[in-house]
């Protein structure tokens, strides 16, 4: 690495501790090498007696569009490889994308007076049975409604049986390779109010073709879970300070689910994944997951990268709007400058995909003491409890109001994660 006299580099250390390491506090040094001279910087692992799950228990959907132009002139072939290094990055990384199935969709043809869908699942099954078995990815999206079928407009008589014919063989197929439950319909986007009764009649038609497969809508417009959509959206997904909790709770308790987002907004004094926040904000969102209740979280892109997002941290859309420092782009491309040679390597993930993994793994520490509380084991369930609550409420009183002092978060985060250590291993 090359540093010029005067100047400053961060060094970002990743340490993976291998399942099934024996508890106990590990030791070591790095050793920094200054053409010469060197210098040790020590460091301190403690191994506790449990493993995460490789299963996530928070849902996320996240945007990940590959822009090949920034690997140079690559083929097909070249591309599909490309593709794969970033879907073991997001496994990596604990976050599904929307679309695992990209280069392996569902795809089907009519056949038959009057016609009916043949659909092929061959090539999506292959790609799926292993980013949804192996990778654990824990969500995805079927993607939007044609706007014709067999060249029927979309919500005439002959589109909507046609749609029928397809996807209630498509919400069979999922039950039966025990998928349904990670699907969802994100087909339409921050609709405005003006269009709600035309998403309404999307849904409806979903609800109707394809009933068990998830509807999300997110919300932008009024606090969320929005009561024109009771009946037919299922999966809630208010912008982060349009979340209604005591409707969302209601709604939770039906059975449907509920996550939220940030995107451009909102800004502070809510914690979003903007560079210039501060790097607690990115992890404490998932201790606020966690103390709402939420299901789940949605990020619209990690790759948005039509400036250089190595020269411009400014994110840009294509009408000039300044949407903020980072937005759309936790992932950064292999090389500074587009190449004109082909590059088959994984993107860069950035310290605010660091701390967002950390943060869902935070989150399955706090989970393992709301199961202890929810089993009422004799004194465990209380201590639990009493953990679980004291850490979220000293580190998180509202939306708006967290701690800003890693020191203190590491303080908590180190009695919780004791204290799943003492439940892990029967004590109370």
């Amino acid at each position: 690495i090359s540093v010029k006299p005067g100047e400053n580099i961060v060094l970002w250390v990743r340490l993976y501790v291998s399942k099934g390491q024996v508890p106990g506090l590990y030791e070591g040094d790095i050793l920094l090498d200054f053409g010469g001279n060197k210098m040790k910087v020590p460091y301190k692992v403690k191994v506790y007696n449990y493993t995460l799950p490789l299963d996530t228990s928070t849902e996320t959907a996240y945007g990940v569009y590959p822009d090949f132009s920034w690997h140079g002139p690559v083929n097909e072939e070249q591309k599909r490889e490309i593709f794969e290094m970033y879907m073991k990055l997001c496994m990596e990384y604990r976050i599904s994308p929307y679309a695992p199935h990209a280069f392996a969709p569902i795809t089907w043809k009519f056949e038959g007076d009057p016609p009916q869908a043949v659909v092929d699942f061959s090539a999506f099954d292959s790609a799926m049975e292993k980013y949804l078995n192996q990778y654990r990815f824990n969500a995805f999206n079927m993607g939007g409604l044609p706007s014709e079928l067999n060249g029927a407009p979309r919500y005439s008589p002959e589109y909507n049986r046609l749609f029928e014919s397809i996807y209630s063989q498509v919400e069979q197929h999922l039950r039966e390779k025990r998928w349904l439950h990670k699907a969802y319909w994100y087909w339409v986007d921050e609709p405005p109010q003006s269009e709600y009764a035309e998403v309404k009649k999307g849904m409806e038609l979903l609800k109707q073709a394809c009933p068990g497969i998830r509807r999300l809508l997110t919300c932008n417009q009024e606090p969320a879970p929005v009561p024109y959509f009771w009946g037919v959206v299922n999966l809630w997904v208010p912008i982060f300070n349009m979340y209604e909790e005591k409707r969302a709770h209601w709604r939770q308790q039906l059975g449907e689910s509920v996550w939220w987002y940030v995107c451009t907004a909102p800004r502070a004094p809510y914690a979003n994944n903007f560079i210039d926040h501060p790097a607690i904000n990115h992890r404490i969102r998932y201790w606020q997951v966690d103390k709402y209740n939420l299901d789940g979280d949605l990020f619209w892109s990690i790759t948005y990268w039509r400036q250089n997002p190595w020269e411009e941290a400014m994110s840009i859309g294509d009408g000039g709007q300044r949407w903020g420092n980072g937005d759309g782009r936790m992932l950064y491309p292999p090389r500074k400058e587009k190449p004109s040679e082909p590059v088959v390597e994984p993107p860069i993930p950035s310290i605010r995909l660091e701390c967002i993994r950390d943060g869902l793994e935070d989150r399955e520490y706090l989970l393992v003491l709301e199961r202890a509380e929810a089993r009422r084991a004799p004194g465990a369930n209380l201590y639990a409890r009493k953990v679980r609550a004291e850490a979220l409420n000293k580190l998180t009183s509202s939306l708006r109001v967290y701690e800003q002092d890693p020191m203190l978060f590491n303080f908590y985060r180190l009695i919780v994660m004791n204290a799943v250590a003492q439940i892990m291993q029967g004590g109370s």
